[in-house]
């Protein structure tokens, strides 16, 4: 059954939002050769901060599995100042031929009286005046009195009279922190609800990628905003300008230790009671800090600041889709608000990405969970509907293994020998897709030259010719525990010392990567163990390696094995 319209998708992601737990599904393993996919419910910033995407749905795979996240499976809370009712990313296959991702979000929102600690603020300095502000105790008071007697005894210099400095800073701050709280007691941005879709299929023989997302119910500071159809960008207002009035400042919560006092009330302030004959007893830290604060309250008496208007700006993008034609993103919303040279928010939500992964949509469907025969792996990257997968020599005869296209199952497959052009044996394609068949070893004139190689026919239909006798060679593969064991031989003359064997897995019919590197022993065996890709049920391998041309010539000759399909199932 194939994906119409992200319509499995679509379903299983609406579900999982609305009810806010993900739909129960079996993870299976995807099929070699399976379209790439993942999902992500939003991903971005909020004040400058690390980027966060808490919600992804088969991330960092290669090939499209089941897969799915929401809040509550992941066992998350979103971080102030933001906040949803759900959010999910969820990835589906069906079968090599169908498969899609989605991710999406309920009403989230960004809080805007949660950002207060971070918020820029306009520039509003305070008066110089709080710069340097008058500062007297009365030495004929008990107070100085106390202050006089207790300096005296702990050989300090106090002053009665002179000035508190540094606290404009301070209360810079806390001018800042009145701004703050002038701020709106509300969203942002809330988003009702957005999704994105994309799906993959097989339309014929091509595969098909394709995106769409949805979005519903928009607001920026209470305001209910209509999605633009581009990118737009617009003014948002998010303070008004106003007149702080100084007085309603605590100066009781300035830090008395920063400050600049007069000569030795630092150090008085930690006297504790003092007791002065015939006047009485005082607490002199507690009278001089209360002292301070007065002289600093009665300072801020009367003056103001203005706080002017702060215009922020956001830019709203809908829907964006990227297709390169091998891999296709599609983004629900893209929302960014910035304000006095920063940038409060930066999301990109409801996220849906799907990759071709060089799917072959000649090949029949595979389910996921069952892996393609060699005959289906051997084709993947080609348009030919026969194919020779190995040609051996054993013994007195050759061995010829190949693979066909499922329409020519039953038929009959003819072997020629291209250095005479004579047919040399025949095989039935089997059920699988697989025949095999011996061939008589060829002329001892031609068989150690570039024209012993063989051709599988079937009408107009031609594989490629393979060459008898190569210099590195696959004798056998097997796959356990997760790990692929490859043993194979090099033909003689080896370089001194013998070159190092790479091993390769093809990803896709573009690229292999180079897995292993291994030393043949002097005879020219070797072995290689390397770890099975997870998530398939089949990998393609090959190695390459250099030998000598002769014994007698310091020419050395690239050499390769042929492609070799193993079933990672065991």
């Amino acid at each position: 059954m194939r994906l119409r319209k992200g319509f499995l998708v679509r379903t299983a992601l609406l579900g999982a939002l609305l009810a806010g737990t993900v739909l129960a599904a079996v993870p299976a393993a995807a099929p070699a050769a399976a379209f790439g996919c993942d999902a992500s419910a939003f991903r971005g910033t909020v004040l400058g901060a690390p980027s966060i995407e808490p919600i992804t749905a088969n991330r960092g795979s290669a090939v499209c599995q089941n897969a799915q996240a929401n809040l509550s499976t992941a066992g998350l809370t979103l971080p102030a100042p933001l906040s949803a009712d759900a959010a999910a990313a969820q990835t589906v296959i069906t079968d090599t031929h169908n498969a899609g991702s989605a991710g999406g979000v309920a009403n989230l929102a960004v809080n805007l009286s949660k950002l207060p600690l971070a918020l820029p603020v306009p520039s509003v300095p305070v008066p110089s005046s709080l710069g340097s502000i008058p500062v007297s105790v009365d030495p004929t008071s008990l107070l100085g009195k106390a202050l006089a007697q207790q300096c005296l005894v702990s050989l300090v210099t106090c002053s009665t009279s002179g000035t508190v400095t540094n606290a404009l800073p301070q209360v810079q701050a806390l001018v800042n922190g009145l701004i703050n709280t002038k701020l709106p007691n509300v969203d942002l941005l809330r988003l009702q609800a957005a999704q994105s879709y994309a799906t993959a299929a097989c339309q014929g023989a091509t595969p098909k990628l394709a995106g769409s997302s949805t979005v519903t119910g928009l607001s920026l500071l209470g305001q209910n905003i209509t999605l633009p159809t581009t990118t737009v960008t617009n003014a948002l207002q998010l303070l008004n300008g106003q007149t702080i009035n100084l007085s309603g400042i605590n100066a009781g919560g300035l830090s008395l230790s920063s400050l600049g006092l007069p000569a030795g009330w630092s150090t008085a302030l930690s006297f504790g009671d003092v007791t002065v004959p015939l006047v009485g007893t005082i607490n002199v830290g507690q009278a001089l800090q209360a002292t301070i604060v007065n002289a600093i309250q009665q300072a801020l008496n009367g003056l103001s600041v203005s706080v002017p208007g702060t215009v922020g700006s956001v830019t709203i993008t809908p829907a964006q889709q990227t297709n390169t034609g091998d891999t296709l993103s599609q983004d629900a919303l893209r929302v960014q608000i910035s304000a006095l040279g920063q940038t409060l928010v930066d999301l990109v939500i409801g996220e849906a990405r799907i990759a071709q992964n060089a799917v072959d949509c000649a090949l029949p469907a595979t389910k996921p969970g069952t892996a393609p025969t060699p005959a289906a792996v051997a084709l993947q990257c080609t348009t030919r509907k026969l194919t020779l997968i190995d040609v051996l020599e054993r013994g007195d005869h050759v061995d010829l293994v190949g693979g066909a296209d499922r329409s020519l199952v039953g038929k009959r497959v003819s072997i020629f020998f291209t250095g005479t052009s004579s047919k040399v044996a025949t095989a039935v394609v089997k059920p699988d897709g697989s025949f095999r068949t011996t061939a008589p070893l060829p002329p001892e004139s031609l068989r150690h030259t570039n024209l012993a190689r063989y051709q599988a026919r079937m009408g107009k239909d031609r594989s490629l010719n393979l060459k008898l006798e190569r210099r590195l060679i696959v004798d056998s593969m097997s796959a356990s525990g997760g790990s692929v064991t490859i043993r194979g031989r090099v033909i003689q003359p080896l370089t001194r010392p013998p070159s190092a064997i790479l091993i390769q897995r093809r990803v896709s019919c573009t690229k292999d990567v180079t897995v292993a590197r291994v030393r043949p022993r002097r005879n020219g065996h070797w072995v290689a163990v390397v770890k099975a890709p997870p998530g398939q049920q089949a990998a393609v391998y090959r190695a390459a390696t250099k030998v000598l041309h002769t014994l007698t010539t310091p020419v050395v000759d690239p050499t390769f094995t042929l492609p070799r399909v193993v079933d990672l199932r065991h």
